[in-house]
């Protein structure tokens, strides 16, 4: 549609827009528009302006929630009056507008949208965390470290091949460094040495050529990457030197000034927290030393209280059911993933208008108050039955006028969850509707048939979204019920011990310890009798004397529905020795829902390095799905780590932003981001430009599938006329290191598969540095490839622990949205398809081509020695990956997900089904062994002939590979574990998870499992000629529909 703008200088611009864009969309067109206008050089900032229009009811509107569409704002005529904001930027409500306007823009929800939300939960944790934003660091290279921090592997430990050649070399390295106009010096130095002890080296050999340098002055930088080596950790620690000692080649640094580092100013950031402090409320007390305080002596302690916990049902309005048809309501109380009580079911009830009255029906839940838990929820579901099937009548003469239907008779229609406590932990009392989320195909319903692993947030997001209003009873005529504060809880674990929780077995014997030890052990999924349970609770002082890493464990045999038990475990938990990070991971689950646990593992967490916490983020942002309130440890934790290193902030702020979407999570995970951005304010342009980057790509490729057989100059001509400036000067989504400076034309494509991805490719902003190659992808979720790939980086971080050197390459994965996002392409490399095409003459054969990877790597290594390289590298990534494929149940391994590179490293790519979720056609299924070792393989693996040890060796690798991936199997089937409640279809319950008990074999003996995979292995080179078969078809299939390409082009 044709728009008008007014500009400050009342020139009229004529310009086309879209009715669905966003007015940030508009405004940045018009920006683009206005290059060509005599008057754009007096514009100045995008951001320093906002638009005016007059709307339908004659009235004039300030437009500065720039995440609106145009078809929302409605205007009257079709104008658009572009104001600017006053200069002075002191004047708190410019400059907080502009702020506000580019913090919507970043976490895509408006804060006008978060401001009026008037619960005082959400009011209470805006509040605190903006005393986060203060913090800020002034020493230079406090500075450098928050915004550049180094990047290190996780495991200190080099691997046994490594070290071998540094045996060799009598520990000593060569490290070449570049400077600036001068010629580049190669340093040898002992590997385990300090960045600043290099330094110190390196000048003490500069003072001989008589320059006055200071080398406190000074730091190193990686050639071609925003990256710094700054600590004082051994320079193998590094990940750009440890990957060059794995390679064998020359690291290569640079040496710069430390006042030559890109590094925000502080200005405008000073003069915000000013701003903030001035006009923000820092006024803000825990409630529990607040008006809870004040309250305890007018209120009543639920621990007081004996009667059972009861509530009545009003009404529901919003059921999508025709007249006539009846609704039931079944509830259950739920603490993490225990049932507490039994559960109560409504009389059938008739719809009427969309609406049903419950008449006010009684549900008592048989609990005690006293005994539900701070955490405890209470979880409704709204269904209605098949009217094919006929009910029972039920035998109870009391409950005359209910019918009992089988649980495969229900068709759930809606659900929602309700803490009994509120946030200030006093007990919800009267009227409570509650907006109801509708079922889903990716809601994890229980045997109960209820969502308790749901949100407790409720559906604001639609407004015929059916609720269910139920009055909560009050148990006391005098104040309030509240749970007692913690001091409190303490109190009674020490004087209700009664005789049955003093009761201890004697002291255990080293036999008795064993056995404890092997039912400690078990598997999270392993299930446990009650006569288990009862031992492991009565031996909890042996548990926490022998083996405190089993918590996890004992509190699965908590009787979370029995008041004295959990004070007595409250009361262990404060002299229980802290756990390992990773092993303190699994009290996060959902099924850890106590308050105090929680904390005690965000404690534990505290430990993490930099490293390990990025790489477990990915898990402790979905857990904060299974957190009841805002303020807790676990938020608090990672907002403070993201502000204190960049690395982490930057993936913490994509990992959020990429759900915004959903309904469920949007609220909580928008509060987030608003205090990530404000105590960040600093990074904030640069996370601006990758945002618009990402959202003029999405327009791309949207344009691009539209033009289909033109997509390729359309590309061309977008980039050249729209799009070219949103893509130059931003940092990489993937890796903030990587400055990207301009795309290259030349090298930009659109792929032939399904979903047209962009492939993309940036010039690098630093001289030295290599260009970019990214694919935008949109319309597939990519959040699989994600946890498939992380779970990838955890097991080469396990081997490289146990001295396993297995050249595991696995790429990037960022999720950027709804069915979209960003993959690294890995240069230098082709997919098994186009190597066996390529060195077979029929097409129909060249998935039987046993020379062709070896013609291959013989090809691109032309020296005996590279070449000989190249097969061991391409020997050791295939036992990795095949044991990692194998593991993981990773299927679809046709030719075009193989991937080798020029160097010999073999990965794969597109792990589109997982957990064993093998693709099959008219019942039969495609892939019939246990992962790909072919013929191919073998003969490369061999190095080309046909008698030697070279492939027994192998053998024995992926044998090494496979028990120590077993030794870990409890600590990867919880990570799956606590990703369960992602929408990712194929880890959606603990049934998809079991896949890895069948693999990783855990009851087994490691002789048992040594047979098993033995088993497994001669399986897949037995049954080979299956999936070269397999390959065959696919490539045949391939040759076809690029020969029909052509013919239509």
């Amino acid at each position: 549609m044709s728009f008008q703008f007014l500009l400050p200088s009342g020139f009229l611009v004529d310009m086309k827009v879209q009715k669905n864009a966003t007015i940030a969309a508009v405004k940045r067109d018009l920006w683009r528009e206005m290059k060509t206008h005599p008057y754009y050089g007096y514009l100045g900032s995008l951001e320093c302006y906002y638009f005016i229009c007059i709307d339908e009811t004659s009235n004039k509107i300030e437009i500065t929630d720039e995440t609106r569409r145009l078809c929302d704002v409605r205007p009257f005529y079709p104008m658009f009056k572009l104001e600017k904001l006053n200069d002075q930027v002191a004047g708190t409500e410019n400059f907080e507008r502009v702020l506000d306007a580019r913090i919507t823009v970043l976490i895509g929800k408006s804060l006008k949208d978060l401001d009026e939300i008037t619960e005082p939960e959400v009011v209470e944790f805006r509040s605190k965390m903006s005393s986060m934003y203060v913090e800020l660091l002034q020493d230079w290279l406090e500075q450098v470290t928050r915004y550049h921090p180094p990047d290190l592997v996780p495991v200190n430990k080099l691997p046994d091949l490594i070290e071998d050649i540094l045996a060799q070399n009598k520990e000593i390295i060569v490290v070449s460094v570049h400077v600036e106009d001068e010629e580049t010096s190669k340093i040898r130095v002992k590997y385990n040495i300090t960045p600043k002890q290099l330094i110190d080296t390196f000048f003490e050999k500069k003072s001989k050529q008589n320059l006055n340098w200071s080398a406190g002055d000074y730091v190193l930088k990686v050639l071609g990457l925003q990256e710094y080596l700054l600590g004082d950790y051994p320079l193998h620690q590094f990940a750009h030197i440890r990957s060059s000692l794995i390679k064998e080649t020359v690291p290569e640094l640079v040496l710069v000034h430390y006042q030559s580092i890109p590094r925000e100013s502080y200005p405008n950031c000073l003069l915000f927290i000013r701003l903030i402090c001035i006009c923000s409320s820092f006024s803000f007390v825990h409630p529990f030393h607040s008006e809870l305080m004040k309250r305890l002596h007018e209120g009543t302690s639920v621990f007081d209280i004996s009667d059972k916990f009861s509530l009545m049902l009003s009404s529901s309005i919003n059921i999508n059911l025709p007249d006539h048809s009846y609704v039931v309501v079944r509830a259950c109380i739920y603490h993490g993933a225990d049932n507490l009580c039994g559960v109560v079911v409504s009389k059938e009830r008739p719809v009427q208008n969309r609406a049903c009255s419950f008449n006010n029906e009684l549900f008592t839940f048989d609990i005690e108050m006293r005994n539900i838990p701070r955490m405890a929820r209470v979880c409704f579901l709204l269904y209605t039955h098949n009217d094919k099937r006929q009910p029972k009548q039920s035998k109870n003469s009391s409950d005359s006028n209910k019918r009992i239907y089988k649980k495969k008779d229900m068709i759930p229609l809606a659900w929602a969850n309700l803490p009994i406590y509120d946030y200030r932990g006093m007990l919800r009392v009267g009227d409570c509707k509650l907006m109801m989320w509708p079922v889903t195909d990716d809601d994890a319903l229980t045997d109960e048939l209820l969502n308790s692993i749901g949100t407790v947030a409720m559906n604001t997001s639609n407004e015929d979204a059916a609720s269910l209003n139920i009055i909560i009873s009050r148990f006391t005529k005098l104040g309030s019920v509240y749970f007692p504060p913690f001091d409190k809880v303490l109190e009674t674990a020490a004087h209700a011990m009664t005789d049955s929780l003093k009761k201890n077995l004697p002291a255990a014997s080293k036999e008795q310890l064993a056995l404890f030890e092997k039912l400690l052990d078990r598997d999270a999924l392993h299930p446990m009798c009650e006569q288990d349970m009862e031992l492991i609770w009565n031996m909890r002082q042996d548990c926490r004397d022998h083996f405190p890493h089993a918590l996890p464990k004992l509190l699965t045999c908590v009787k979370w529905n029995n008041y004295l038990e959990v004070s007595a475990m409250h009361a262990l938990l404060q002299i229980w020795s802290p756990l390992e990070p990773t092993d303190a991971l699994e009290l996060l689950d959902f099924q850890y829902a106590d308050q105090y646990v929680r904390s005690f593992a965000v404690r534990c967490l505290k430990n993490m390095s930099d490293s390990q916490l990025c790489l477990y983020l990915l898990q402790l942002v979905q857990v904060l799905k299974y957190e009841s309130y805002l303020d807790c440890d676990l938020i608090q934790f990672l907002l403070k780590r993201a502000l204190k290193n960049n690395k982490i902030g930057h993936n913490f702020f994509w990992l959020l932003r990429s759900e915004m979407h959903i309904p469920s999570v949007s609220v909580r995970f928008g509060l987030i981001l608003e205090a990530y951005c404000y105590g960040n304010i600093y990074s904030l342009a640069e996370l601006h430009r990758e945002v618009d980057a990402l959202y003029n790509l999405r327009q791309l490729s949207d344009h691009i599938k539209v033009g289909q057989s033109r997509f390729l100059a359309e590309m061309t001509k977008g980039l050249d006329k729209k799009y070219k400036e949103a893509l130059t000067a931003l940092s990489c989504p993937l890796n903030p290191s990587v400055k990207l400076k301009c795309v290259r034309l030349d090298k930009c494509k659109c792929m032939d598969s399904k979903m047209k991805p962009l492939w993309m490719v940036w010039e690098n902003n630093e001289k030295c540095g290599n260009d970019m190659f990214l694919m935008f992808k949109k319309g597939d979720d990519l959040r699989q490839d994600m946890l498939t790939l992380q779970i990838l980086k955890i097991m080469d971080n396990i081997w490289q622990k146990a001295g396993l050197d297995l050249r595991l390459l696995v790429y990037n994965v960022l999720p950027s949205g709804q069915k979209e996002g960003l993959i690294e392409v890995v240069t230098d490399s082709r997919t098994l398809a186009e190597i066996q095409l390529e060195f077979t003459d029929i097409t129909l054969v060249a998935g039987f081509n046993k020379k062709c990877i070896y013609q291959y790597l013989q090809k691109h290594n032309s020296d005996p020695k590279s070449f000989d390289k190249a097969m061991d590298v391409f020997t050791r990534s295939c036992a990795g990956y095949s044991v990692a494929t194998y593991v993981l149940g990773v299927a679809d391994r046709h030719s075009d997900n193989i991937m080798i590179r020029k160097d010999g490293q073999l990965f794969h790519i597109d792990f589109g089904h997982i957990l064993g979720n093998f693709k099959s056609k008219l019942g039969v299924r495609r892939e019939r062994c246990p992962f790909v070792l072919t013929a191919d393989f073998v003969y490369v693996i061999k190095k080309g002939q046909e008698k030697n040890d070279f492939f027994k060796k192998f053998e024995k690798l992926c044998q090494e590979a496979f028990q120590t991936l077993r030794r870990y199997g409890k600590f990867l089937i919880v990570l799956f574990m606590m990703m369960m409640n992602t929408g990712i279809p194929e880890v959606s319950c603990l049934k998809d998870i079991e896949y890895l008990k069948e693999t990783l074999v855990p009851h087994k003996t490691d002789e048992e499992a040594k047979e098993h995979f033995k088993s497994k292995f001669t399986e897949a080179l037995k049954n080979s000629w299956k999936t070269s078969l397999n390959m065959a078809c696919h490539n045949l299939r391939v040759k076809k529909g690029q020969e029909s390409q052509n013919q239509n082009k």
